[in-house]
This record gives C-alpha cells, sequence and structure tokens, in this order.
C-alpha cells in the first residue's frame, strides 16, 4: 500500500514511539485516506509499531460490500 513512501523510526528521548511516514505526495489518494507527510503511525489494529519490520508485518484488513457481496481486501504497510 505504501511503497513509495519512506518509512523511518520516530523516537522520543531513545524509545521508538512509532513510524513516521514521509514521500507520500509520490503515492496517489493517500491524502484521501487522512494521511499526511509527516505523520508517526503508533499503531495498527491496536499492535503497536515499534520498528520497521513490525511495520513489514502490519496487515490492514478492510472489509467491504461491493455488487451485493463481502469482499477482504489486506495491504502490508511496506
Amino acid at each position: 500500500m505504501l511503497p513509495k513512501a519512506v518509512i523511518t523510526p520516530y523516537d522520543v528521548d531513545g524509545q521508538v514511539e512509532g513510524l513516521r511516514i514521509t514521500g507520500l505526495e509520490e503515492v496517489k489518494h493517500l491524502e484521501e485516506l487522512g494521511l499526511r507527510n509527516g505523520d508517526v503511525i503508533r499503531a495498527v489494529n491496536g499492535h503497536r509499531l515499534t520498528s520497521k519490520q513490525k511495520a513489514s508485518q502490519a496487515v490492514v484488513n478492510i472489509e467491504l460490500l461491493r455488487d451485493n457481496k463481502i469482499r477482504t481486501l489486506s495491504f502490508r504497510l511496506s
């Protein structure tokens, strides 16, 4: 979902508090989802992100209704 975004650790007093996302101008439609350059993602699906490894394991699941059928879309953050 974010292949062109740059994801870097965001730390406070030496502790990783999340992952900062930049380069979103290269990713279409993310602004419509509410993401902005410089945002820090602290958790996904209730799980804290404390490393890029955790972000690569994080999966966002979206359930939608299309043509009267329920579909699930899954996206990895990296």
